[in-house]
């Protein structure tokens, strides 16, 4: 198992929002309180007749559930500064290019939200964008009811037209992302039943449909309907499309290849949600780019210049991190454990061709190959032997041979 460990610094600068004239589309004034829409089409009062219409709703248990959700320890402000090894490709969470680390794990989960997310300890689905949610009988048709109080950055309201033209923009092809196409093609066009609420089928039975349609980041119609496929490649490569979620990236916080920075929106909608409390609590986040260069990015850290750094190697870990900083206890070191699924290293066979088709030789290479002995002498003791393909997983057999 490769050993996670990070060094923390504490966190500094200021979490003044910076004055910009993008503030309409980043930190607008949220739309009116919708009292017209009718419970029927998902306005104020659905919740009533949720039950009595087959729709799930998710109530977390204050006891069990909210301490996955953050601490109410934790105090709001400042600025975290990391330090990444790329710029990414583009800011776009849509279309070409797109697929990068950054965009994916950072930029799409902190300033976009899908209908519904899933619970990082249980992993049941649980309410985003989306308050309700019901599948058929026959596993091939969902609907969704859209939170009335859920607005993008600009204001709008979140409604089902926005999940539509997402919908749509995923499977235009001029967005040059043919696995978009692949993934959303699975779906005929989603439907609006009501203001808030959204109905989709899909084309074949898989678990997997309803994962990934209630995981699409959704972004609002009004803008998307302005330009087709190619023209959104254009105008959102550095400029990015209102979201719905806790952070905002200014256009003149776009730094290319050098930094990119976040900024916690002062009109989240959720912000008082009892699972998005006590986390974003970071005013600004900045990542800074230092392209394919550990040492420089170590020496970065040691100077003060970025607030945490990763540390993946043992000997790293424990010959080059006992700096004066360090022993002052300015800096601190900790190693983070957790019980997620790991990737696994080591020996793959061709069991198709001589000799691997030989299970014995299989076993050979097994017992040739020491892991206790180059843990203990290369390793320093640092790694967790695996004795399965899904280590921390549900499927992982308890019972192989140690």
């Amino acid at each position: 198992m490769i050993l996670a460990v990070i060094i923390l610094a504490g966190c500094g600068g200021s979490g003044d929002k910076p004055e910009s004239s993008a503030d309409a589309l980043y930190n607008g004034k949220p739309a009116p309180r919708d009292t017209i829409t009718p419970p029927e089409e998902g306005g104020y009062g659905f919740e009533n007749i949720a039950e009595d219409l087959g729709y799930d709703i998710y109530v977390p248990d204050p006891e069990t559930d909210y301490p996955a959700f953050g601490d109410p320890r934790a105090k709001k402000g400042g600025t975290l500064t990391h330090i990444s090894s790329r710029f990414p490709a583009t800011m776009r969470i849509v279309g070409q290019n797109y697929n990068y680390e950054e965009n994916i794990r950072i930029i799409a989960p902190l300033c976009y939200e899908s209908l519904l997310g899933l619970h990082p300890v249980t992993l049941e689905y649980v309410p985003a964008l989306a308050s309700h949610w019901k599948i058929s009988d026959d596993k091939m048709t969902y609907w969704f009811r859209i939170n009335p109080d859920a607005r993008f950055s600009d204001g709008r309201p979140v409604t089902a037209e926005d999940v539509i033209a997402t919908w749509d923009l995923h499977m235009d092809e001029t967005i040059l992302m043919p696995s978009s196409q692949l993934v959303y093609g699975k779906f005929e066009r989603p439907e609006a039943e009501g203001k808030y609420i959204v109905k989709v089928k899909s084309k074949n039975l898989n678990w997997r449909n309803f994962l990934y349609f209630s995981g699409m980041n959704i972004m609002p119609a009004y803008y998307l309907r302005q330009v087709d496929g190619t023209e959104f490649l254009k105008r959102y490569q550095f400029t990015m499309v209102p979201g719905s979620g806790p952070y905002v990236i200014y256009p003149e916080d776009i730094i290319n290849q050098e930094s990119f920075t976040f900024t916690r929106r002062d009109n989240y909608w959720a912000a008082e949600d009892p699972m998005n409390k006590y986390i974003h609590n970071f005013d600004r986040v900045k990542i800074v780019v230092v392209k394919d260069n550990r040492s420089l990015m170590f020496e970065k850290f040691k100077k003060g210049e970025c607030d945490f750094y990763p540390v993946y190697n043992a000997r790293e870990w424990h010959e080059e991190t006992d700096f004066e900083a360090v022993q002052k206890g300015w800096i601190q070191k900790r190693k983070v454990f957790s019980n997620r699924p790991v990737g696994t290293s080591g020996f793959a066979f061709n069991m198709r061709k001589w000799p691997f088709n030989d299970r014995r030789i299989r076993y050979a290479f097994a017992y040739l190959y020491n892991r206790e002995k180059m843990n203990e002498e290369m390793y320093y003791n640092e790694y967790d032997m695996m004795n399965s393909l899904y280590t921390g997983s549900i499927y992982e057999n308890p019972n192989n041979e140690k």
